[in-house]
């Protein structure tokens, strides 16, 4: 099942296999989404405002397109253990401390350039859990 912790109610459990329609979770900060076959991210908008925490384990995700950009005080964002083989700065919030992209095909990408997708995150502590340059 997904997993959402939700303030005083502590954690919300249902079904599904694409990442969307989180309007009845309201102001949640944190959502663990690990090994759940998700594919697809979509519709966050809802959440963006107070998320600040996402993790995405385990899933099926290939591309995450424009889903994650709305997440303007995104601070963690796990992607590892993913089907990604393409990313860009410009698809994520420049808000984000800690990413983790391992094991994704990308990672064994020659044409990713770490160095430079790194620079477009000044506050980047944590990356792919080592300490960030």
């Amino acid at each position: 099942g997904i997993n959402a912790e939700y303030g005083e109610f502590g954690w919300i459990k249902w079904g599904s296999h694409r990442f969307d329609n989180f309007e009845m979770l309201g102001n949640v900060t944190h959502i663990h989404l690990d090994f759940n076959s998700i594919s697809i991210i979509e519709n966050l908008e809802t959440v963006g405002p107070s998320l600040k925490h996402l993790s995405l384990k385990g899933n099926k995700i290939s591309d995450i397109g424009g889903g994650l950009i709305c997440l303007s005080k995104l601070m963690s964002l796990d992607l590892s253990e993913n089907r990604i083989s393409a990313i860009t700065s410009k698809q994520l919030s420049p808000s984000i401390t800690f990413l983790n992209l391992l094991d994704n095909p990308i990672m064994d990408n020659n044409n990713f350039d770490e160095d430079s997708f790194l620079t477009e995150f000044p506050e980047m502590k944590v990356y792919n859990k080592k300490l960030a340059k």
